[in-house]
């Protein structure tokens, strides 16, 4: 948890701000409905009880944002202290490689 005196005037993008911050980042002429890493969770069907979801995403779609090929360390690393109660990081890992993929316009 953050407090918010520890943000101040920074801009927070949240886990429903996810598609326009990448379109925006990406110059897209729309908005998407998802961002590609939301799509590839779904597809991957990584995201189940919902507990860890939107720290997942958020960080993930930070991840690649600076990273745009990470490693399979970069993204441990990265996703290191999200937990997933239903155990399902290796559906996660494979997520974000695919939406890294998809990212780059080669997908799948």
């Amino acid at each position: 948890m953050t407090p918010l005196s520890a943000v101040g005037n920074k801009s927070i993008t949240t886990l429903e701000g996810i598609p326009a911050w990448y379109a925006a980042q990406k110059k897209l002429p729309k908005t998407p409905d998802l961002h590609p890493v939301q799509q590839a969770m779904i597809e991957e069907q990584a995201l189940q009880c919902g507990y860890c979801f939107n720290g997942m995403i958020v960080k993930a779609s930070e991840l690649l944002s600076k990273t745009p090929q990470p490693t399979e360390d970069q993204i441990r690393s990265a996703m290191n202290g999200h937990l997933c109660r239903c155990g399902t990081y290796p559906r996660v890992m494979k997520a974000i490689q695919r939406a890294s993929l998809e990212m780059k316009g080669a997908a799948k």
